[in-house]
């Protein structure tokens, strides 16, 4: 069965017309954590992106710190991917 809110009304149909959908487990409604990974995920690739063209143009203040950041965005990502269930 899909997971989410608006996915009730589709497998009520489908077992009502005799097709198996659903095997007993079910899927968790994790749409709001992906999209979440998706934004870190986008942070975390342009501030290494401008962190290190920082540090190639000499500003270093600057891209540390957003190398910094994208490092922290990093951990964060993993951390939250981590607890997705992507059996």
């Amino acid at each position: 069965m899909p997971g989410g809110p608006g996915w009730k009304k589709v497998v009520d149909a489908a077992i009502a017309d005799g097709d198996p959908c659903d095997d007993g487990h079910g899927v968790t409604w994790q749409m709001p954590k992906q999209i979440l990974l998706v934004f870190i995920g986008c942070i975390t690739i342009y501030t290494s992106l401008f962190g290190i063209g920082g540090l190639v143009y000499g500003n270093i203040i600057l891209g540390v710190g957003l190398l910094t950041l994208s490092s922290i965005c990093a951990y964060l990502l993993f951390r939250i991917m981590s607890k997705l269930n992507l059996d």
